[in-house]
Parts: C-alpha cells; sequence; structure tokens
C-alpha cells in the first residue's frame, strides 16, 4: 500500500508539467469567485493550458475552442445547451495542433431541435491533436461527431441520438458519427442510436409510413475508424407506421432498424473488443422495416472476444479529499501503472488497446490482480504546492496476461483541485 501512495504522490507531483496553469471559474449564479458567467467568456479569456471549473447550472450557449489546449471540467449538474434556434453544436472543439489537447471532464451536452438540425451535440473537427471526452453524456442529432480527427477519445461517457419530429428526415440521430479522416477511441462508454419516430395521420388521407429508421450506434464515413473496448454500440428501432387513423385505412409502414456500426463506404473501419452489439428491430406496420444488422457496410471489421482492461477514477477531487482508483481485468494479470501530464492516443503492435498517455511516461509495477479481478485503492490527496491551482495526471494501465498477451485498459485523467474552489 504505501508503495502505491508514494507511486502516486511522485506520478501527481514529480513527473514534469507544463506551464503554470490558471483556473477559471464559471457560475451562471454569479457571485464571490467567480469569474464569468458563461462558458465561452471563460474560453476566450483562458489562455493555452488553462482550465475551466464549470459549476452546476444550466448553459444556453455554443460553446466554441479553438486551436488552444484546455481542460474543461464541469461538475456534476452542469448543462451546456446549444443556443436556442441555432444549428451548431452545444460544444465544438477545432483546428487543435498537434502539440494541443483538450479534455474534457463531465458534463451534460444538448445538441439542437434535430427536426430541421443536423448538428451534433459534441463536435471535433480538424484537431491534429487529442480530445478527451471522460464521463460526458452528449445528446443531439448526433451524439459526437468527429471530422478530420485521428485521435478523439470517448471514456466512461453516454451518447446518444435524438429522435426527431420531423416527416422528411430518411433516419434517425446516429450516437456518434465519424468522417474524413477521424477514429474515435471508445472505452467503457454507451453509444445509442435514435429511435425511429412513428407516424401521424393526415385528413383525407389516411395512415402515414414511419417517416424515419433508426440512428446507428456508430456511423464511420470515407476513411474513418471506430476501436472501442467494452462498451455497449446499439442500433435504434425503426418508427412504427400509423395503425389506428380510422376505420378501413390501411397502417402506415414501418421504418427500418439502425445498425449497431454502419460502415458508410469501403474505406471504413471498426474494431470491437468485449463489446455488446445490439442491432434495432424494424418498425411494426404494412410493411414492417427491416431489422438491422450488428456491423454493416462495406468497409473492414474486427469483431473479438475476450475482456477488455479497465482503470477507473473518482475524478475531479480536492485537496484533502479522498480519491479511488480500481483497475480491473482477469484474475492473475499482472498490472503496471502508468501516468504522464499528456495524453496520447497511439496504436502499438501487438497490444490490444492503444496507449493513452504521452512521455515522459511515469511506470509502477503493481502487482496482480487477485481472485475477484480488480484491485482499488483509496487514499488522501496532499495539498498542492502553493503555486498549482488545479494539476491533470493522465493514467493507464498495462495489464500483462497469464499466457503472455499485452492489454492498455481504459485511462483516466486524474484532476486534483485547490481545496479553495
Amino acid at each position: 500500500m504505501q508503495t502505491w501512495i508514494r507511486w502516486l504522490l511522485t506520478a501527481l507531483l514529480c513527473t514534469p508539467a507544463a506551464a503554470q496553469a490558471d483556473l477559471w471559474v464559471i457560475d451562471d449564479d454569479v457571485g464571490p469567485g467567480v469569474d464569468f458567467a458563461t462558458v465561452q467568456a471563460g474560453v476566450d479569456a483562458a489562455q493555452s493550458g488553462d482550465a475551466l471549473l464549470i459549476r452546476d447550472g444550466h448553459y444556453v450557449e455554443t460553446v466554441k475552442v479553438t486551436a488552444k489546449s484546455l481542460l474543461v471540467i464541469a461538475e456534476p449538474g452542469a448543462v451546456i445547451e446549444h443556443s436556442s434556434g441555432v444549428t451548431v453544436p452545444a460544444i465544438e472543439v477545432s483546428d487543435l495542433g498537434a502539440g494541443q489537447c483538450v479534455t474534457v471532464l463531465g458534463g451534460q451536452f444538448l445538441g439542437p431541435d434535430p427536426t430541421a438540425a443536423q448538428a451534433p451535440a459534441i463536435a471535433v473537427t480538424n484537431c491534429a491533436g487529442p480530445v478527451w471526452c471522460e464521463g460526458v453524456d452528449g445528446y443531439g442529432r448526433f451524439g459526437l461527431e468527429a471530422v478530420d480527427s485521428p485521435f478523439t477519445a470517448v471514456i466512461g461517457s453516454a451518447l446518444e441520438g435524438t429522435p426527431s419530429t420531423g416527416l422528411f428526415l430518411p433516419a434517425m440521430g446516429d450516437a456518434l458519427r465519424a468522417s474524413g479522416t477521424a477514429t474515435a477511441f471508445v472505452f467503457d462508454s454507451a453509444l445509442i442510436g435514435a429511435v425511429g419516430v412513428g407516424s401521424g395521420c393526415t385528413p383525407g388521407i389516411g395512415c402515414q409510413p414511419a417517416p424515419a429508421n433508426g440512428g446507428h450506434g456508430a456511423r464511420l464515413r470515407d476513411a474513418a475508424r471506430l476501436a472501442a473496448f467494452g462498451s455497449l454500440v446499439q442500433g435504434g428501432f425503426g418508427g412504427n407506421g400509423q395503425f389506428d387513423c380510422a376505420p378501413n385505412w390501411a397502417p402506415g409502414g414501418g421504418g427500418d432498424g439502425g445498425n449497431a456500426v454502419f460502415l458508410d463506404g469501403p474505406r471504413a473501419g471498426a474494431a470491437l473488443f468485449d463489446c455488446e452489439l445490439i442491432a434495432g428491430l424494424g418498425g411494426d406496420g404494412s410493411c414492417v422495416g427491416m431489422d438491422a444488422e450488428l456491423v454493416a457496410g462495406p468497409g473492414s471489421s474486427w469483431v473479438t472476444s475476450g475482456e477488455a482492461r479497465s482503470l477507473s477514477s473518482t475524478t475531479p477531487v480536492r485537496e484533502g479529499e479522498t480519491v479511488a482508483l480500481v483497475f480491473s481485468g482477469v484474475p492473475g494479470d499482472f498490472v503496471f501503472g502508468l501516468a504522464a501530464p499528456s495524453p496520447l492516443l497511439l496504436e502499438l503492435v501487438g497490444f490490444v488497446g492503444p496507449l493513452a498517455v504521452a512521455a515522459p511516461i511515469l511506470i509502477q509495477p503493481i502487482g496482480r490482480l487477485p481472485a475477484s479481478g480488480t484491485f482499488e485503492l483509496t487514499w488522501t490527496v496532499d495539498t498542492l504546492p502553493p503555486e498549482l491551482e488545479v494539476l491533470v495526471r493522465y493514467l493507464q494501465g498495462l495489464f500483462v496476461s497469464t499466457s503472455g498477451d499485452l492489454f492498455l485498459s481504459a485511462p483516466t485523467a486524474l484532476v486534483v483541485l485547490d481545496e479553495t474552489f
């Protein structure tokens, strides 16, 4: 136990850090200690490498982070909803350089009404550096959309496509949509496509077919890729045709179900390890909608059984609070802890899962997992150095199975805040 604590203290305080960062407090209930009432004002004021702490509240705005490293920490109850009537995301991260990264920790992000909008709740566009979304809820026309962003991570999160009341949208919202050269790395998360909307009645015409099919759990276009580990990927049910408009009118046709994963092009690819895949069923009607497939489309896919490894933390924490780290795997695995001040998403030959921490990396042997398959450490966070208001370390587990196979776990961003915040 003492070895663990020494390692964690070293990981937090002794690995080289970026330049000292400022922490900006956002609260829609402006009062003492609050810097800004809107998230965008904090983003605009922050220098690259700074952090935002978003208090519990409802923020109706569209947040844009452009070409700037930023740590965004949303407390429980923080909701960011797109600006009313605007067909843009709740948050968009764009144009990051290779040496920049944005980490979004927590928060609920609500995209626009999908009746007329194609915008997602969370958008990642043209980012050469990592975008790390952990513990977030994204609910919109698409839960998250990544375009030309090859290092997008979704960790311990829930993304869901929203249904629409519009009559002219042929498909409902996908939970995750990626296009161009985007690669999405998904760990311990749920991707749930929208349920198709049922039809209504048109006076003098009769029962109508369902206007929408179910959304896909993930839709990959162009050369986009998905690498998912220990996650639920589910397509939505197709909408039902209307049955009871008036006597003697035939019921409307049902919509098609959404695929768990749809490879929308021959260059698209998906690698799914230890994932639960659920295909949406077709809706009822005069013509029953088509049941979807688990993985469909002309691209390449690999669905692999096994058991994904995981590392989770109670994050963020403040000085003096208790933090818990839980390594989960297969009994008998030998575990190493990895810690670094910066994230990375690099696929390595011979490893299951990408390396999610960037050099310099602190490596600590932990030991073998017991019969429960989990090891939990709890400890009290020490006081930060006086010049630091916030500190983040990216942690990951390296698991070596009894047969010598190498697994890199789901990662976590452990954030420590000064107790005054």
